[in-house]
């Protein structure tokens, strides 16, 4: 999303790839003035420093968690997976995934999580302003 030789911003690539609210927000995010050469890190400790141990550890627990997925499968994380081979744009395949995921900025998830913002819907100004509520029963927004 970044012009390489400029160090700015490619709205066109954003506008193509974000949601409209998305590519404000990232339009408005700041960008280093001068390129810092990336450095390998390791994600799974403080430091990120990789050594055996964690490597072994990250290793088992992830063998671990495949053990335990395949024995129960989660319908949750099938549905999730099964977004993807859809045959559509991206950005409807990233919507769907949003919203099985929770992952939609609605106002009552952004009050739970300490924005100072009414937990109102802005468009009915009657019911607390859930996914649900946004996509299926809003009437400002189903009509």
């Amino acid at each position: 999303m970044l012009s390489q030789p400029s160090l700015s911003w490619n709205d066109t690539l954003i506008h193509l790839t974000s949601f409209p609210f998305e590519s404000e927000l990232i339009k408005h995010l700041p960008l280093l003035q001068e390129p810092i050469e990336d450095q390998p890190m390791w994600p799974h400790t403080k430091e990120g420093t990789y050594t055996v141990k964690t490597g072994y550890n990250t290793l088992k627990r992830r063998q671990e968690n495949t053990n335990s997925s395949t024995t129960n499968p989660d319908p949750h994380n099938i549905i999730s997976k099964r977004i993807w081979i859809i045959s559509t744009i991206p950005r409807h395949k990233v919507m769907l995934w949003r919203i099985i995921n929770k992952a939609i900025p609605v106002r009552s998830v952004l009050g739970k999580r300490g924005f100072q913002c009414t937990i109102l819907c802005p468009r009915c100004l009657q019911k607390e302003e859930t996914i649900d509520h946004v996509l299926m029963e809003c009437e400002k927004a189903i009509n």
